[in-house]
């Protein structure tokens, strides 16, 4: 998992099932492109959601390590070297 410039070990934990259908609903409101591979809509009530929530595994990533990338210097270099593409 990438995230604010440094890399992060995690390891996923499977959520329990009481919980999945409130975070499909939110997973739907945050990513456009997940509402065609779920098979309810984004304002969908919560009976819907709970109806199919079973049929999506749900996990939670728990960071284990941080591991810190050093900064980019700022230079860009092309493949061909001394700034010529």
């Amino acid at each position: 998992m990438l995230r604010h410039e440094h890399r992060e070990v995690i390891r996923l934990q499977e959520v329990g099932p009481g919980a999945h259908a409130a975070i499909l609903r939110r997973y739907l409101e945050r990513a456009p492109r997940a509402r065609s591979r779920i098979l309810v809509g984004r304002g969908a009530p919560a009976q819907e959601l709970e109806r199919i929530a079973a049929q999506y595994p749900v996990f939670r990533g728990i960071a284990v390590s941080a591991i810190s990338r050093p900064p980019a210097s700022g230079r860009v270099r092309s493949p061909r070297g001394r700034g010529q593409w």
